[in-house]
């Protein structure tokens, strides 16, 4: 386990590091991190936290990024690719809060 601070709020948020992941707080909802192997390796499957609650995960197939999120019924098919990918993922999860 390991602790952020939030750039906004200063809450101390708690989460579990792995290989690609996106964090955001769970007091001001706020994107807080992000943390991937882009220009090491593949950015997905990227996990999404809210705080230590998964809400969702981008994943690829083929050329084509989507997003699966409990905040859609359906899988979202992302218009972008690679880190991209994952800062659209981070504006749709942020609209749906």
């Amino acid at each position: 386990m390991k602790h952020i601070r939030c750039k906004e709020c200063n809450y101390e948020i708690n989460y579990n590091p792995s290989v690609n992941f996106i964090v955001f707080c769970p007091n001001c909802l706020n994107h807080t991190y992000l943390e991937c192997e882009y220009g090491y390796g593949p950015v997905v499957p990227c996990s999404i936290f809210l705080g230590e609650k998964e809400i969702g995960i981008v994943t690829q197939k083929g050329y084509i990024y989507t997003l699966e999120t409990q905040y859609s019924d359906e899988i979202i098919v992302l218009k972008n690719q690679y880190l991209k990918a994952l800062e659209e993922a981070i504006e749709i999860i942020k609209s749906n809060m």
